[in-house]
């Protein structure tokens, strides 16, 4: 079956496959610019160039294209173009993205991801129906496993746009900004074909991207007529209020390791005390745990313990400041541990969903927090049950070790809980896909 629920994956041919980011096409809403990142084994853009989008529509390489968009059958669409068979070894992943202009991907209808083989048949769909208060979207990934490729749908929103999506991926930008378009009511997609995909490239360089009429593509440039501006990847917007994440643990280079197999590490970057984030990957079935060390080397704090499939998680750990941030990893699957400072938290405002482990940032009023948790089903790792535990740190405390308990679930759930007012750091843990709603309290008045 080529429809997917977030989380979950599917093979896909290894040869040239046309991706369309496609939306109902209701005038008024917001539009949806499509976009591709490169990345490397431990998650990371090599440079610039591994981000391709209207403005910068060709990698070097030739493997992966922006080819323009289309109108069809009540929908919009903007096609990529990857050709599987030429991406570099070096590159890990393709994540497919979008960014919203003039709004939010709540009041985006019928968002969607499609892959289609050269001969039009669709081999991958998944359709996006938690989004909320983002500005960018990473709707899926395609990655290499095992020497073939497979499709993921992610559905992880971004609350700060195209640059804060950059960010993540290791892409220098200055600024962030945000839709202001409240949500309209969305529908599923009609079973009308999608827009015309434009004919598959020869396999020679990249080349100027042919501005034949819709529905096959029109021209990247945004202008119609008029040559795409020099490329920069720089967003001049206001500056930013105070973080106040970042100033609980000040920025630092991160540390990325990879490897396979059992391993004991020693974060040999220097970090300063306080918190910070340990995000680990795990490629394939299996059980991977991650412990940090006492000074004894023995097991400390437990980080990760997980059999998910394909598993990728941030986890929140105190560095004493002391001696060396030391990690233990149990697995016999490949995997990659990165601890990064806690500027790289994802915010959440009104809504934002994700998959597993997560840590947050909360800046708001109080308010109830609506937590939606899909469980395990679906994704070949399980009978629907997984555990769901939700604790909040109040950052003003003079005790950042001091976690409120607000949610301690097994399965499947649709619960409120009662949020205080901001900052607050949350540290939310899952097995499957989640989404997160405030709501604000009613008044009294």
């Amino acid at each position: 079956m080529t429809h997917i629920i977030k989380g979950a994956n599917i093979p896909v041919p290894g040869g040239l496959l046309r991706v369309a980011v496609c939306r109902r096409n209701v005038p008024g809403t917001p539009s949806v610019d499509a976009s591709a990142l490169l990345l490397d084994a431990v998650g990371r853009v090599r440079g610039d160039a591994d981000l391709v989008f209207f403005n910068q529509p060709a990698h070097p390489s030739g493997a992966v294209r922006h080819v323009g968009n289309g109108e069809g059958g009540g929908q919009l669409a903007e096609w990529l173009e990857l050709d599987l068979p030429r991406i570099e070894p070096a590159v890990q992943r393709v994540l497919i993205a979008g960014s919203c202009d003039g709004g939010v991907f709540g009041a985006v209808p019928g968002l969607a991801v499609q892959a289609l083989a050269g001969d039009g048949a669709v081999v991958a769909h998944y359709e996006v129906t938690d989004a909320s208060s983002e500005t960018a979207f990473v709707l899926g990934e395609f990655y290499r496993r095992n020497g073939e490729w497979k499709f993921r749908a992610v559905g992880q929103g971004y609350a700060s746009g195209l640059a804060g999506l950059a960010t993540d991926f290791g892409i220098a930008v200055a600024g962030t900004g945000t839709g202001t378009a409240g949500p309209v009511p969305t529908a599923p997609l009609p079973t009308a074909p999608l827009p015309t995909a434009p004919p598959p490239t020869s396999h020679v360089p990249a080349a100027p991207i042919p501005t034949g009429p819709l529905p096959t593509a029109t021209p990247v440039s945004k202008a119609a007529g008029t040559p795409a501006p020099p490329v920069t990847l720089v967003w001049d917007t206001a500056p930013a209020a105070p973080d106040p994440f970042s100033s609980l643990t000040p920025d630092f280079q991160p540390f990325v390791r990879s490897g396979r197999g059992n391993d004991v590490l020693t974060v040999d970057v220097p970090i300063p005390p306080g918190p910070v984030i340990v995000e680990v990957w795990k490629d394939g079935t299996g059980w991977l745990a991650a412990h940090t060390l006492t000074r004894r080397n023995k097991n400390d704090e437990l980080l990760v313990n997980t059999t998910v499939t394909d598993f990728r998680g941030r986890v929140l750990t105190m560095h004493q400041g002391d001696r060396p941030l030391r990690l233990r990893i149990q697995t016999d699957h490949a995997w990659t541990v990165a601890v990064r400072p806690l500027s790289v938290i994802r915010r959440l405002g009104t809504g934002l969903q994700g998959f597993g482990p997560e840590v947050l940032g909360y800046t708001g009023p109080a308010a109830d927090l609506l937590v939606e948790y899909a469980g395990k089903e679906g994704l070949g790792d399980g009978d629907g049950d997984g555990n769901l535990t939700l604790w909040i740190i109040e950052t003003e405390s003079e005790d950042l070790s001091d976690r409120d308990l607000l949610l301690n679930k097994i399965g499947r759930r649709r619960e409120t809980v009662a949020l205080p007012d901001g900052p607050l750091l949350m540290l939310f843990h899952a097995d499957g896909p989640w989404q997160l709603t405030a709501r604000p309290l009613p008044s009294f008045d």
